[in-house]
């Protein structure tokens, strides 16, 4: 597998991207950006293109930033929204 990517929408509204998987060994070939670009295209009528990621002072946090950054997206409150959810489980702890 190249990537993955996985969206939940009402196709009006909003489009959440659930998952954007690239397979390290293509990490760098523009998997992800051209994920990433069909979903925006597919769903620039939608009046919300969400989707969340780790914040930046994880491990991975600053590629991630950088990365959708660069394609044009930019966090929520720098467009005057919240976003709001319950607190993530560590998964080690279930």
């Amino acid at each position: 597998m190249l990537g993955l990517a996985r969206t939940v929408s009402d196709d009006e509204i909003v489009c959440y991207v659930q998952e954007l998987l690239v397979n390290a060994q293509h990490h760098g070939k523009g998997v992800g950006r051209r994920l990433l670009e069909h979903l925006k295209d597919r769903y620039a009528h939608c009046r919300y293109f969400v989707l969340t990621t780790d914040h930046e002072s994880t491990s991975e946090g600053p590629a991630n930033h950088a990365f959708y950054r660069r394609l044009g997206l930019i966090e929520h409150h720098e467009q005057g929204l919240s976003a709001f959810g319950l607190r993530v489980r560590d998964p080690r702890s279930l």
